[in-house]
């Protein structure tokens, strides 16, 4: 309703949204910036909802901007501190990940820790 009722007739031509992919659970707003899948049910709603709302402000001359978060894993839950203990983390929409590494929302974005930057001999921690 903002994009319709406010955001359009006032002016504005776009707006910038925080990531809509799937992401560890919690209050607070840096939570949306720590993904644990690539699914698009988070905090802020379902990929319909999401849908729709870009539809509805596009319809009232307000582009959607999406900010984007790349090549990155949230931290793991703390029962995920040592590789070997799997995906017992839980993320907003119940994907299961872990220690660089999920389940995926769809199946086809599951990762492990190969598909993400580290240092050679250890895929399990960060480079630097």
């Amino acid at each position: 309703r903002e994009c319709q009722e406010f955001l359009g007739p006032n002016g504005v031509d776009a707006v910038q949204i925080s990531p809509v992919a799937e992401h560890i659970l919690g209050p607070n707003w840096w939570t949306k910036y720590q993904p644990v899948s690539l699914g698009l049910t988070s905090r802020s709603g379902t990929s319909e909802e999401l849908r729709s709302m870009v539809a509805e402000c596009r319809k009232a001359g307000v582009e959607v901007i999406v900010d984007v978060v790349l090549n990155h894993i949230a931290l793991p839950c703390h029962e995920a501190q040592y590789p070997e203990e799997g995906m017992p983390c839980t993320g907003w929409n119940g994907t299961r990940f872990g220690n660089r590494k999920t389940a995926g929302a769809r199946g086809w974005d599951a990762a492990g820790p190969e598909h993400f930057h580290h240092n050679q001999g250890t895929p399990y921690f960060n480079c630097g």
